[in-house]
């Protein structure tokens, strides 16, 4: 599959649209070009917001046209991708800029909630891997072949019994592009009694820290999207984010867990 045929089929596959085969086409491709997955992310999130913006407060008028103004003598992003339509961009993505010119003007932090794009990421990567069963390689199997992957990605496999106090079970793992498919954070992947979770990991002292980790605070952040819950924090030099099709209380309650097993509390 080609970018622009990608790019044809955007709307669609965000809609759940596409038929079997060419979603799976389209999102072999996702995995291999970084600027189709980041393109595809704006506008998965300029379509979250524009859904959530009926019931968003309503804007001053004169303020909204004072910020627009002056992000357009900034030269924002947003004037450079509308730079990039000009030169073959099909209109799939005018439309996705146009969103995304609304979106900043109805939620003026828009363009730094990076923390809002790796909780989005995850929930979109554990879809992927666990629901729709999208093969890809990478994955290994067990604790005996995860350990020397955690070694290399985290710095050291405590992260493998993180959830051991809630009675999982490590599955799998593997290095998972998240965050626009620029940072790479490991995916370990645990199961009880048929339930699986996802548990994303990065830690500061073997990579400086993605945008989205930086966002992270010890207080955990929820978000729910679609039948997902994702909860992320920081905890220490580790940056900790979780997946699962749970309730809120539980996805915390993992989460705790998984941060203490990492880094203890202080006593």
């Amino acid at each position: 599959m080609e970018c622009r045929e990608f790019d044809a089929l955007a709307s669609l596959y965000l809609s759940d649209e596409l038929e079997p085969s060419k979603r799976g086409d389209y999102e072999r491709h996702l995995d291999r070009c970084a600027r189709c997955a980041a393109l595809l992310s704006l506008q998965r999130r300029a379509d979250d917001l524009l859904r959530s913006s009926p019931s968003a407060p309503a804007s001053a008028t004169a303020a909204v046209v004072t910020r627009v103004r002056e992000q357009m003598q900034a030269r924002p992003w947003w004037r450079r991708m509308a730079e990039m339509l000009t030169i073959g961009w099909l209109p799939v993505y005018g439309a996705a800029a146009a969103a995304l010119l609304i979106a900043i003007a109805v939620h003026p932090g828009f363009v730094s909630d990076s923390r809002d794009d790796l909780l989005h990421t995850a929930a979109s990567d554990h879809r992927e891997d666990l629901i729709e069963h999208i093969d890809k390689p990478g994955w290994a199997f067990g604790e005996r072949e995860v350990e020397p992957m955690a070694l290399r990605w985290v710095g050291d496999a405590r992260s493998l019994e993180a959830l051991a106090p809630e009675g999982y079970t490590l599955v799998k793992a593997k290095p998972c592009p998240l965050e626009g498919k620029s940072e790479m954070w490991l995916h370990l992947v645990y199961a009880r009694d048929g339930q699986e979770v996802s548990l994303f990991v990065r830690s500061s002292e073997v990579s400086s820290p993605s945008r989205g980790q930086r966002r992270l605070t010890p207080d955990p952040s929820c978000l729910r999207v679609r039948d997902l819950e994702v909860v992320a924090r920081q905890r220490g030099s580790y940056g900790i984010v979780l997946v699962g099709d749970v309730g809120r209380e539980e996805a915390l309650r993992l989460a705790d867990a998984a941060a203490d097993a990492i880094v203890p509390r202080s006593i």
